[in-house]
């Protein structure tokens, strides 16, 4: 199932800074790594719409949380082998990381200690109100 936020035509909502210094970092490290065998990366990465596509989450996400009250800190954002998103958060002893696939399919990972079994969770977010619920999770 793909996750809908689109909560980005508030005018109360202070705007992010400006994601084009992002876009051309993202195009800039994508042409400067280059595809060799020592270091692959998704072709995909190398395009201007994937960096253009993680500005859009990434201001989606902000959006919700300030809506909603939340803490909000730029994540660490990265692509994985398979292209999708990655966005990492560390607050206080808690980390969340949000895998955003090209379907909009929106899967996390809760850390809040070191045993897999007990500190961990994860799962898929489908609902807006998942969302809010794992915002507000990392910002406690």
């Amino acid at each position: 199932m793909s996750l809908c936020i689109n909560e980005t035509s508030s005018t109360n909502i202070p705007k992010a800074q400006s994601w084009n210094a992002s876009l051309v970092d993202y195009k800039a490290l994508s042409q400067s790594l280059g595809d060799t065998d020592s270091n692959p990366i998704p072709s995909d990465f190398k395009h201007y719409q994937d960096a253009q596509w993680i500005g859009e989450w990434v201001d989606r996400l902000r959006s919700v949380a300030i809506r909603n009250g939340l803490w909000w800190q730029k994540p660490l954002v990265n692509m994985n082998i398979d292209s999708e998103i990655v966005l990492e958060w560390w607050h206080k002893s808690r980390k969340l990381t949000i895998y955003i696939s090209h379907d909009d399919t929106v899967d996390f990972v809760k850390v809040w200690g070191p045993d897999v079994h007990t500190q961990m969770e994860d799962g898929s977010l489908e609902s807006k109100s998942d969302l809010v619920s794992i915002l507000n999770w990392i910002a406690d």
